[in-house]
């Protein structure tokens, strides 16, 4: 029943009309600091993606919705199964004034004759109900009939009749496969899209079975069409039995090495030169793996890297350096020592993006270890120096360390020690600064080293806690002759913090600015208490 009364409260819709406002005020800001204007077709394009976003949204909440009615009516796949066969063999079926079952379906599936769903009938992986032991050991029935059903077979034909109407739209395929069990069932999969492999786009294994997946693509030449092959957790991926033409695929995950112990080398060494991002995840000591991935796509331009503690094997570094010269954008998520002459093998001061991350809590981490990485930017470059968070949260004695200089080059250095700061500025020179942005409680420990930063023209001073900075306490800090533009901003997630206005006059006028004084003073999510005479006198036409 419709209820005219329940409206979306003003304040939510404030909140969205802020949200888009800060994302033009963003893009504004970035256009500033290049000394140049947005034009009309970047705001355009700007408001296409925010437009884009909010579709998204809103078109997930109505998927979770249709597929929380969905899950709740519980109907077979074998009843699916007998529907589908008796609907007449046209190209395209549609439905109008039907019940709310066949409705619900149409919602949930919205792309219904390009999307193919293959599962078993399996809760999670630890689940011991009755069912699911049925599923083990093949002791299935019917609930109407009784006759014994073999888990899958219903799967199976539901895929081949949907198929036989799918006209001649692209085909996206997601295979929940618990395990490797069942190779027959693959095997009739294969042959159901064998005829249909020009139209198959996007290939989906689930968690598990990388044998079966294996067994999948060893049926197929070619998949020319295919753009996506991916396999869900974080240390599951694809690999490969023998060669396969895949001249569409743009991203590729490797675990260990992409090839089955049976490999046919016979078919030829595999080479994937439309592949452009490689995520390699390093699960075992043996690091060839590597090379053999690197190897297997010439093209990638994005390498990202994960791994496990392990004391890794030595390897052809310098083999690494060369296969990764062509490489502009590295992400290594855990930075184990183990990984250390990886990490250097694969850095290069060409790299448009580099980012290490070191995992929280690391005992082995010697301070400044990565910070060479700075090297690699030139002039104007905006530093960000904030405290690493775990769950949303500041942690004290960690921090992320990010730089981008002026032709874009960006270095990250993610969940650091503290201590590696002091380092940072062996790499980085305190001159080529052009922008900053630190936390407030890290100023005078981060830069009271420093007696002048006399390129920097904007500091934004992020105040993360209530009442965590007082101007008064800071003993010395740096002069900054070219300051122009100072931001205050506190962290939305937490009540918003106030400063004195009589400590932050002091503060601004012990910064020594060349002009002697700002041309803006911003306050963002930040309460002002005292007189605001005398902050007031240090900006520009206030």
């Amino acid at each position: 029943m419709h209820n005219s009364s329940r409206t979306v409260p003003e304040s939510l819709l404030n909140d969205l009309a802020q949200a888009v406002h800060r994302i033009f005020r963003h893009a504004h800001g970035e256009a500033s600091r290049c000394n140049e204007v947005l034009n009309d077709e970047e705001c355009l394009r700007i408001a296409a993606v925010a437009r884009a976003h909010v579709d998204g949204a809103v078109a997930a909440q109505l998927h979770e919705r249709n597929a929380e009615r969905m899950r709740r009516l519980r109907l077979p796949d074998e009843l699916w199964v007998e529907i589908w066969s008796h609907l007449p063999m046209r190209d395209i079926v549609t439905a109008t004034h039907v019940c709310h079952m066949w409705r619900s379906l149409a919602l949930v599936s919205p792309s219904l004759w390009s999307t193919l769903e293959v599962v078993n009938s399996r809760h999670h992986e630890e689940c011991g109900c009755a069912a699911c032991q049925a599923v083990d050991f093949w002791d299935m029935t019917c609930k109407g009939c009784r006759r014994p059903v073999v888990p899958g077979r219903a799967n199976t034909e539901l895929v081949r009749l949907l198929v036989s109407r799918s006209k001649s739209v692209a085909l996206s395929c997601f295979v929940d496969a618990k395990d490797n069990s069942d190779r027959r069932e693959v095997v009739e999969l294969a042959g159901i899209l064998a005829p249909r492999r020009q139209r198959l786009v996007h290939l989906d294994w689930g968690n598990y079975g990388v044998e079966s997946l294996a067994v999948f693509l060893r049926h197929f030449d070619a998949l020319p069409g295919l753009r996506s092959l991916t396999m869900k957790g974080s240390y599951a991926a694809p690999q490969f039995s023998r060669n396969i033409q895949l001249p569409s695929l743009q991203l590729l995950t490797v675990c260990y090495t992409p090839y089955t112990d049976d490999y046919d080398w016979t078919s030829g060494r595999l080479i994937l030169p439309s592949v452009t991002s490689l995520e390699y995840r390093l699960i075992s000591a043996d690091t060839e793996g590597l090379i053999s991935a690197l190897e297997m796509v010439p093209n990638a331009r994005t390498l990202d890297l994960r791994a496990q503690p392990y004391e890794t094997e030595a390897i052809d570094y310098r083999r690494v350096t060369e296969l990764a010269s062509a490489l502009t954008h590295v992400h290594v998520h855990d930075a184990y020592p183990s990984m250390h002459e990886i990490i250097m093998a694969l850095y290069t001061q060409q790299l448009h993006a580099f980012t290490v991350e070191v995992p929280w809590r690391h005992g082995h981490y010697l301070p400044g270890e990565y910070c060479h990485i700075f090297s690699g930017l030139r002039q104007g470059v905006r530093l960000s120096i904030r405290r690493a968070r775990y769950d949303g949260t500041p942690v004290d004695g960690w921090l992320e360390v990010e730089g981008t200089d002026s032709e874009d080059n960006c270095r990250h250095l993610g969940r650091c020690p503290r201590d590696t700061i002091h380092m940072l500025w062996t790499y980085l020179s305190p001159s080529s600064l052009s922008t900053l942005s630190i936390d407030a409680i890290l100023l005078a420990d981060v830069l009271g080293t420093h007696p002048m930063l006399p390129a920097i023209h904007e500091m934004t001073l992020n105040i993360d806690d209530v009442d965590s900075i007082v101007f008064s306490a800071i003993d010395s800090i740096p002069r900054f002759p070219d300051l122009r533009v100072l931001w205050l901003t506190g962290h939305p997630s937490v009540a918003t913090p106030s400063v004195s206005a009589g400590d932050l006059a002091s503060f601004v006028a012990n910064m020594h600015i060349g002009s002697g004084l700002l041309d803006e003073l911003v306050f963002e999510n930040v309460d002002v208490e005292g007189e605001i005479a005398g902050v007031a006198a240090l900006v520009r036409g206030l």
